[in-house]
């Protein structure tokens, strides 16, 4: 971000850290001064869904809560269901999770509370627990004149991980201090993620789509997305939009300062370039 202050260029980035966030939006004045934008989130979630929470909450005179998820799969065994890296599933899964409720940001200490969701019955019907994601910062900001009083991002944890993760906290698995492996050195997290990246069987993983999903209040919308020739689709999803965002800020007069994407991406054009690029999003069960 200093450097695209510097040399007056336009800044995109797909920052999931809460601090990090914090740390970007104190440079609005320089970005400003500077006369370019930076705009946060330029991923899929956050980014795609939070455009599309605005774009369903725009009709609605208020809005109480806000549920986001997401998943590579439909339906999957619990013990089998890995549904992306699994040092990112155990960082999700141990850190204290960001949550807007009753109308103030909170820290919920990990997989201490869960929410009931019903993303329409052939997707899912669980309790799901409240976990490390942040829509949930930029979100409240922009529905505050909505009166929005909960915002939450929640994931479906197989019960297998959640059993593992706690002993292997306890195992000192989490520490930063590095370690030598032959001739490299990585943290034990990592040591594991890349033993279950080359071990792990096929059948335990699941990348062949992403479904994006939120709950505004009584609306549900999805957006989901395939794989590729092999491409995993969250990473189909995470490209794809990021060049959206660019061509967007390049071709449109955006005030320069720090953005979200709700607060600039206009939805009834990233409605049409999704679908353009084979994207399928549903409101309440209808294709749009």
């Amino acid at each position: 971000l200093k450097a695209c202050i510097k040399a007056k260029k336009h800044y995109i980035d797909l920052w999931d850290y809460y601090e990090g966030i914090l740390q970007s939006r104190s440079h609005d004045a320089e970005l400003k001064n500077a006369g370019i934008v930076g705009l946060l989130w330029a991923g899929s979630s956050p980014g795609i869904i939070n455009v599309m929470i605005t774009h369903i909450a725009r009709e609605k005179k208020n809005v109480h809560e806000v549920v986001v998820s997401f998943s590579d799969i439909v339906q999957s065994a619990d013990e089998t269901m890995l549904p992306f890296n699994f040092q990112t599933v155990v960082e999700e899964i141990s850190g204290d999770a960001l949550a807007f409720e009753d109308g103030a940001y909170t820290f919920v200490p990990w997989a201490t509370k869960s929410i009931p969701v019903d993303f329409w019955p052939e997707f899912w019907k669980a309790d799901c627990y409240v976990t490390n994601h942040d829509e949930q910062y930029s979100l409240p900001v922009f529905l505050q004149e909505k009166g929005i009083k909960n915002c939450y991002f929640v994931m479906n944890h197989s019960p297998l991980y959640l059993q593992l993760v706690p002993p292997m906290k306890q195992l000192w698995f989490f520490s930063e201090e590095k370690v030598r492996v032959w001739e490299h050195e990585v943290s034990p997290l990592e040591f594991v993620n890349t033993f279950m990246k080359r071990f792990l069987p096929a059948e335990f993983q699941s990348d062949d789509r992403e479904i994006l999903f939120a709950r505004v209040d009584d609306t549900t919308v999805w957006v989901i997305n395939n794989s590729v020739e092999g491409i995993p689709a969250g990473i189909m999803n995470t490209g794809i939009w990021a060049s959206l965002i660019a061509q967007y800020i390049a071709t449109h007069d955006i005030a320069p300062w720090i953005h979200h994407p709700e607060d600039c991406i206009d939805s009834d054009w990233m409605i049409i370039e999704l679908k353009k690029r084979s994207f399928e999003i549903q409101i309440d069960g209808k294709n749009i």
